[in-house]
């Protein structure tokens, strides 16, 4: 009896009193956290939304700038200063003034800039390496000496069979690389420079990649481009005789020299982007919005612009030396638009930029800290 009695006894006061205090002592510690993190971080609603639109719009632009390595010595973009945005000098150590051999562009409501990347659309179609002459047929009995060129000619045909083979999957059973408005981009794996016709090149110029971009139109014809609408892109010309190419026959026939036992071209879908900032009306103030668009080549121009982030007073993208073939964007929130107290700790978390007297955007210069 005495043991069912102790096995049925309740929960003592004291046993009481112990969780009580234990479960106070918790939630004190519980709540004097969450009084320290909000004092050390200031995540009020204002600095949040700061450094919400910091994150979107960085994502956003380090997404696309990632796969963006395959307009390096292609696209003829230009910077702020007239120089090439996306020249890259690999072999050796620029020869300019630092602030010569540095690039930047700025984006904002006021001067009506954009930025255009060109994309690798990998999971559209992973480059592929064709061999040029299966693109040809022998249309001559072959010459006698073998210092005389024979005579071929480009079989279309042939050609679109074989990119369609070497780029079928799944979902696109006729070839990636042939569906209608994609964009193609014919390259050789070698970079080249300029070639006078006496001496040496210039080595302090950056070498370009022999390339030819276009898109299959509605009549199965290649259709080559050499701009974009509002952003000049490349003039496709020759990197070594600076002659225009002219059709896919006379970039295969004009490829520079490689190594091994057969020339081969690299073939890969490609894709531009453009990001812009465009004025708007944001809670009663004056600001910006990041804008993201592509091209379309079906419509013959870029797409609706995507609201990226909100409020924003611009964008810099910048790069530190032609050397190294990286871009740093930074998005910068504007924080003129906040109905708050902007404090020194606050002001570090996200990014922001300043106005001048006149309400002018003033974008901070990352190369001056």
């Amino acid at each position: 009896m005495n043991s069912y009695r102790n096995s049925e006894s309740g929960i003592s006061l004291i046993e009481v009193l112990l969780v009580t205090t234990l479960g106070a002592f918790i939630f004190l510690a519980v709540g004097e956290l969450m009084v320290f993190l909000k004092k050390g971080l200031l995540v009020t609603d204002g600095n949040f939304r700061a450094l919400q639109t910091e994150m979107v719009g960085s994502r956003a632009l380090w997404f696309d700038i990632t796969n963006s390595g395959v307009g390096f010595n292609v696209l003829g973009f230009n910077d702020e200063n007239g120089r090439g945005f996306w020249d890259y000098l690999k072999d050796q150590p620029c020869p300019e003034t630092l602030d010569a051999c540095r690039r930047r562009i700025t984006l904002t409501p006021q001067n009506g800039a954009s930025f255009v990347l060109m994309k690798e659309d990998s999971k559209e179609s992973p480059s592929q390496a064709i061999q040029v002459a299966r693109f040809y047929d022998q249309t001559e009995p072959a010459p006698g000496s073998f210092t005389a060129a024979g005579t071929v000619t480009l079989n279309e045909t042939r050609m679109k069979d074989i990119l369609a083979t070497k780029s079928a999957t799944t979902w696109s059973p006729n070839g990636t690389l042939r569906e209608p408005f994609a964009l193609i981009q014919f390259y050789s794996v070698s970079l080249e420079r300029q070639m006078p016709a006496a001496g040496l090149p210039n080595f302090n110029e950056a070498p370009r990649a022999h390339s030819y971009m276009g898109y299959w139109d509605g009549g199965d014809t290649f259709q080559s481009i050499t701009t974009l609408p509002g952003a000049p892109i490349s003039d496709q010309r020759h990197p070594v005789t600076d002659n225009q190419i002219t059709s896919l026959d006379n970039f295969f026939r004009t490829m520079p020299p490689q190594g091994g036992d057969a020339l081969f071209t690299m073939v890969r879908r490609v894709s531009f982007v453009r990001y812009s900032v465009e004025a708007l009306e944001y809670e009663g103030y004056q600001t910006g919005r990041l804008m993201r668009s592509t091209f379309d080549p079906a419509a013959g121009g870029w797409s609706q612009p995507q609201t990226v982030a909100v409020p924003i007073c611009g964008i810099e993208l910048a790069r530190r030396s032609i050397n190294m073939p990286s871009v740093r964007p930074t998005v910068y929130e504007d924080k003129s638009t906040l109905n708050r107290r902007v404090t020194s700790k606050s002001e570090a978390i996200g990014s922001s930029c300043r106005r001048d007297a006149a309400g002018n955007v003033v974008i901070p210069n990352s190369f001056e800290f």
